[in-house]
């Protein structure tokens, strides 16, 4: 029920999304003005019940992700994944401020849990939601424990892949239906990045192997 999109300069706008309650918006790849110009666009385009995830890739600057969150668009935003440059420090600080958007661990989510970050501050901060990269965060069994972890403090885990085989994709399956009464955060929001990929100019792109 998540789709990813990238802000573009000269595409229409993606406006067909029947059965999608998220969106993934890839941030910092364009001038800032530029994409929020098109998330403004975005937003008057679509209906009001689709809800946005912004990924800032620590690509932003803390004026910027501001900009975000003055924008009239803001009531759509669920969070934003890894907004700013530098964001470890930021989660480190000993007088960590109340971040101006809900925001989500994806690749400092490893970091905190191994270096036993406060939890609990960081969601008086404004943390939402784990992105739970199995690979990442050092195989299944610590996904699970992550996730569980998620659960205890009431956030988010979204399930996330770039590229997984049949095996790995029913790994995550697995995680998403485990049979637990705990991880009742989990979702499975961040499948669909393989869509994008050009399976036959990748094909193409692999050199063939002499016997």
């Amino acid at each position: 029920s998540q789709k990813l999109v990238l802000p573009s300069l000269s595409g229409p706008l993606p406006t067909e999304l029947d059965g999608y309650k998220y969106l993934k918006i890839k941030l910092g790849r364009l001038d800032f003005k530029h994409e929020l110009a098109w998330a403004q666009a975005l937003h008057e385009a679509l209906p009001l019940d689709i809800r946005w995830r912004f990924d800032g890739n620590q690509q932003l600057t803390p004026d910027q992700v501001a900009q975000l969150a003055a924008m009239p668009f803001k009531t759509r935003i669920d969070y934003i994944e890894e907004p700013i440059t530098d964001f470890y420090k930021f989660l480190c600080s000993n007088t960590l401020a109340v971040f101006p958007l809900p925001f989500a661990l994806d690749e400092s989510l490893k970091l905190v849990l191994d270096n036993n970050i406060n939890l609990a501050q960081l969601k008086l901060s404004g943390l939402k939601a784990f992105i739970i990269r199995p690979p990442s965060l050092g195989g299944y069994s610590a996904a699970m424990k992550a996730m569980r972890i998620a659960d205890s403090f009431n956030l988010l885990s979204v399930l996330s892949s770039s590229i997984e085989g049949p095996w790995g994709f029913e790994r995550l399956l697995y995680l998403l239906s485990a049979p637990t009464q705990s991880l009742s955060q989990a979702q499975a929001h961040g499948l669909d990045t393989r869509s994008l990929l050009n399976m036959e100019e990748l094909c193409a792109r692999i050199p063939k192997i002499p016997y």
